[in-house]
């Protein structure tokens, strides 16, 4: 059994990328939040649960968003086939350490439930299969870096198990104002139509390709 790169999409510190192509470029002066929401501005959608959301969550849900785009994922009877497989090095860590400030501080004393939500990293996750309906198969892992091989491997076992038709695999990780992620939308290799084979070579090609 084949598997195929359907779509790609990359958000970095300069730029929202799919299938290769810039679709935003930012303001060089701007802000991690600015720019977070810049791409969401450009995406043209009303979601007002996105501003709630720690940065991570905002950029994997701003990954998923502009790479299923025209792929309709929101129906019942298909996000229960559709997997969701994400990745990075440092969990949680930039809300987690955004949390532990607020406990330590003595004078302004106010944690806040609204940040101790996303103090685990499959948070990102959950944001997104509510956003489109997903309901299938879903982990997220930590690794040292970006590993294609894993997610490969992983994502295969997935498709051999027929646990899952679709699946969006990807890195995604914010960090002292740094971000960085990279989402592939697989599916079975249709005969006849031409596609980036899901290899670890070219997944490590796409991870490539969007860094700055």
């Amino acid at each position: 059994m084949k598997l195929t790169i359907k779509k790609w999409s990359a958000i970095n510190d300069r730029e929202v990328i799919l299938n290769g192509e810039s679709k935003l470029v930012f303001a060089s002066t701007a802000a991690t939040d600015q720019k977070l929401e810049a791409a969401y501005r450009a995406l043209g959608v009303a979601y007002p649960k996105f501003f709630k959301m720690d940065a991570q969550s905002k950029l994997g849900w701003l990954s998923a968003e502009y790479l299923c785009e025209g792929v309709k994922l929101f129906d019942a009877s298909v996000g229960k086939d559709v997997a969701l497989v994400l990745s990075n090095r440092k969990s949680s860590l930039d809300t987690d350490e955004h949390y532990q400030q607020s406990l330590t501080n003595e004078e302004e004393f106010l944690p806040s439930p609204a940040v101790f939500v996303y103090t685990l990293a499959n948070i990102v996750a959950g944001e997104i299969c509510i956003r489109h309906g997903i309901k299938g198969e879903n982990n997220f892992l930590i690794s040292e870096s970006f590993d294609a091989a894993s997610l490969v491997n992983y994502v295969s076992i997935l498709f051999e198990e027929e646990l899952c038709q679709q699946c969006l695999v990807g890195w995604v990780e914010a960090y002292h104002g740094k971000l960085r992620s990279v989402f592939a939308f697989i599916e079975k290799t249709t005969e006849g139509k031409a596609g980036l084979l899901f290899t670890i070579e070219n997944l490590n090609q796409v991870y490539q390709t969007s860094e700055l």
